[in-house]
């Protein structure tokens, strides 16, 4: 699994100490497997962009519906609209339910990061911790600048240490954050449940006593969900980037997914010289 230039093995092991204790190689696997596990789930991220971009234009684009219904595709268009967001509801609901140690989604990968759970096992976010800020002094080169004298050793000991101190601190927000996400993604996934469930992975009806009838029972409207959809990609987005740089496996990726999906649906829609991607 290769994401970019470099192969996903490149990051499983960066800036992992040697463990010369038992305790020092147990924290190395458990954040061996946090970001093993972090790009199935940014696989499926991508998955979701892709298909939440494709399936916007034909929600919201204007010029798009009309060409759709004068070039006699108006039943197309909607059998591909469902297709698109019934993908958006299960990859929606896959990336957020919290499930078991396993299950590669967002909101159980951050469950470690969770303060209540960063202080039974802090050791794990500490290494990361270390891993994310500290940096060895900047030594310039002696023969440009002359030998350094102790006092400027230790001005740049002093500037390294505050450099550090503030990367630390820059870290302790990044889990913050991602804890104050957790909440609204975890809720999020239960307003997914319902359809995911009785009506797009499987086909569950109620059987009413009084009309002697089967029927799906009630559950949040296509209307209601694209909407969540689009209000917590954002959130689930900057989780994912946030992680991404908790874990030290690079966020610039998330970005780039987003502007791709973006672009490619403009071509696919044929949009870009209508001066819409989306909608009005």
């Amino acid at each position: 699994m290769n994401k970019g230039p470099f192969p996903t093995s490149t990051f499983l092991k960066k800036g992992l100490r040697s463990a010369p204790d038992s305790e020092q190689s147990v924290v190395n696997k458990e954040i061996e497997l946090l970001r093993n596990r972090y790009f199935y789930l940014e696989a499926r991220y991508r998955r979701l962009v892709a298909a939440f971009h494709m399936l916007r234009p034909l929600l919201k684009n204007e010029i798009l519906q009309k060409r759709l219904e004068e070039g006699g595709k108006r039943e197309a268009g909607t059998l591909i609209a469902t297709a698109l967001f019934e993908a958006c509801v299960l990859d929606c609901y896959t990336i957020l339910v919290d499930n078991q140690e396993n299950n590669p989604s967002l909101c159980t990968l951050v469950r470690p990061f969770l303060k209540k759970n960063r202080t039974k096992n802090p050791r794990m976010s500490d290494e990361l911790a270390r891993i994310y800020s500290d940096r060895s002094s900047y030594w310039p080169d002696a023969s440009i600048v002359g030998t350094l004298s102790a006092e400027d050793r230790e001005a740049l000991i002093a500037k390294n240490k505050k450099a550090n101190a503030g990367r630390r601190l820059a870290f302790r927000g990044m889990l913050e954050r991602l804890g104050r996400d957790w909440a609204p993604l975890a809720e999020a996934s239960q307003r997914f449940r319902g359809l995911r469930t009785i009506f797009i992975a499987h086909s569950i009806l109620e059987y009413d006593e009084t009309t002697q009838r089967y029927s799906y029972p009630e559950m949040a409207q296509p209307k209601e969900l694209c909407a969540t959809v689009e209000a917590i990609l954002p959130i689930i987005a900057r989780s994912m980037a946030t992680l991404a740089f908790v874990l030290g496996v690079g966020a610039e990726r998330i970005g780039e997914f987003a502007q791709r999906a973006k672009e490619d649906a403009a071509i696919f829609w044929d949009l870009k010289n209508t001066g819409q991607s989306g909608g009005r």
